[in-house]
This record gives structure tokens, C-alpha cells and sequence, in this order.
């Protein structure tokens, strides 16, 4: 193909033959390669190998489910721009630990402490279901709240509850008198 490339004269020459011979055979070898491209970087189509790659890559610390690996691969533009947000915590704890939960800035927490601003708190409560994280539960929610929250802020678990509350409570099938 190279040698077709050339004028004319030059074509009747057996070394320049085989030496463009050489050269078209690397140039093929790289257009293979290219051509395969799609497929390595692919997060549906790449090779399980590849996967861990392109996590790295992209930045990714955490760890991560093996079938929910490519999954995430394809979301990570919207976790990345809900980065530092309540909705991005609790997206990404639904995500990965599979725990339905509720997160919000705890400033807008009746539950405060006088003296404690809030402002850079988020709570994260459970929600379905209503109960108490296990240990492994709360270390996935640890990890994952502590990577996509801003580094100045803080967080904390908080204990579902099956009473009511002024401003937080819903109607629900079980209720008790909240106490003081």
C-alpha cells in the first residue's frame, strides 16, 4: 500500500519495497490496535482486566462491588457533578450498599444542640429499613460518606425513628408520643 503511494520511478526498487514492507506491517499493527480502542475503553465491552483500570484512572477510591463496577464506570459523570452534595451521598450509599437512606444538612435539624451551628453536617439516617445499620452496612456508609462529602464538613448516623416529630414526621403505620 506504501509502495503504491510512491511516484513511479521510485516503485521498481526492491530495497525501498522491503523496507516500506516493514513499516507498512507496524502501520498495520497500530490501525489494529486503534481499531480495538472502542472496545478496550468501553465500560460494557472492555475486558474485566481493563475495568479496575479505567477505575483507577478515573479516580475512583473506594471499594467497589465487582457487578457494580462497570455500572458505576457509566454513572460517574453524575456522581462526580453530585460530589459534596446530601443527594450525592445518598445516591451513591443506594448505589453501592444497597441502603435506602436519608441525608440531609443537619442545620435544618431541630434535633441541635444550642450551640451547635450545623452548618457543616450532614446526617444520614436509614430509612428502609428502619432500623440500625450492621457493623458492615455503617462502614460502607462511612467510607462512602467520607468520599463524596466536602473536606470541611462532617457527618454522622443517626438512628432511625418511629415516632413523631414536629417538621420530620410523616404519617406512618406504627406510631409512639416522641418524648422530650
Amino acid at each position: 500500500m506504501l509502495m503504491e503511494l510512491l511516484p513511479e520511478i521510485y516503485q521498481d526498487n526492491d530495497d525501498l519495497k522491503h523496507f516500506l514492507w516493514a513499516i507498512e506491517q507496524a502501520v498495520d499493527l497500530i490501525r489494529e490496535d486503534i481499531r480495538k480502542l472502542p472496545d478496550v475503553i468501553s465500560p460494557g465491552r472492555c475486558p474485566p482486566e481493563f475495568v479496575d483500570r479505567i477505575l483507577n484512572n478515573i479516580g475512583w477510591t473506594l471499594r467497589i462491588p465487582e457487578g457494580m463496577k462497570r455500572r458505576l464506570i457509566k454513572s460517574a459523570l453524575i456522581v462526580y457533578r453530585q460530589r459534596g452534595t446530601a443527594k450525592g451521598i445518598q445516591n451513591l450509599i443506594r448505589l453501592l450498599a444497597g441502603i435506602e437512606c436519608e441525608v440531609y444538612n443537619a442545620y435544618r435539624s431541630p434535633e441541635l444542640p444550642p450551640k451547635d451551628p450545623g452548618f457543616y453536617t450532614f446526617e444520614i439516617t436509614p430509612v428502609n429499613p428502619a432500623r440500625a445499620l450492621t457493623s458492615d452496612e455503617e462502614i460502607a456508609v462511612i467510607e462512602i460518606a467520607n468520599y463524596m462529602k466536602p473536606s470541611h464538613t462532617h457527618f454522622r448516623i443517626t438512628e432511625p425513628y418511629d415516632h413523631w416529630q414536629m417538621d420530620i414526621s410523616e404519617l406512618g403505620e406504627t406510631t409512639i408520643l416522641h418524648e422530650a
